[in-house]
């Protein structure tokens, strides 16, 4: 009867040593496959597929979704998705210079004194129109040079 007990202890022993040694290979390989310096911190889906290539373990889900779920960089980095929708198009203008966008291109090589461009779009005639003019220019100025671009 000793002997019996004897041997279910040394199986349990056994076993519960095998399940330590696996669980510490399982917790080192996450690491390797999630840490990665060519390109990890994939997540928990892509880390258990990458591990799944060369490694199996019963515990491999839950060992590498604690680790992903206690992964620092990846708890700071995580993104939180809103909902997605349809895009509304843009209203479509009715009559000219109801819809009109403006930019300035600066940093242009210096050309007679101008070193920017003015741009104004007009969405319904599809219209543009350049001026040339200075990257320091103000608002006041802006306005001037709207208003002598359509007189």
């Amino acid at each position: 009867m000793l002997e019996k007990e004897g041997e279910k202890d040394h199986l349990f022993r056994w076993i519960l040593k095998m399940e330590i040694i696996t669980s510490l290979c399982v917790g080192r390989k996450v690491v390797h496959k999630h840490d990665a310096p060519m390109g990890g911190h994939h997540g928990e889906k892509i880390t258990r597929k990458l591990l799944g290539k060369t490694f199996y373990s019963l515990e491999m889900k839950k060992d590498v979704e604690h680790y992903v779920c206690t992964c620092m960089k990846c708890q700071s980095t995580k993104s939180v998705h809103k909902k997605f929708r349809l895009y509304r198009p843009l209203p479509i203008p009715s009559s000219p210079f109801e819809s009109v966008s403006m930019d300035f291109m600066t940093c242009l090589l210096e050309w007679e004194g101008m070193d920017a461009i003015f741009l104004v779009v007009d969405k319904f005639l599809k219209l543009m129109k350049f001026v040339p003019t200075q990257t320091n220019v103000i608002v006041a100025g802006m306005t001037k040079l709207f208003s002598n671009m359509w007189v």
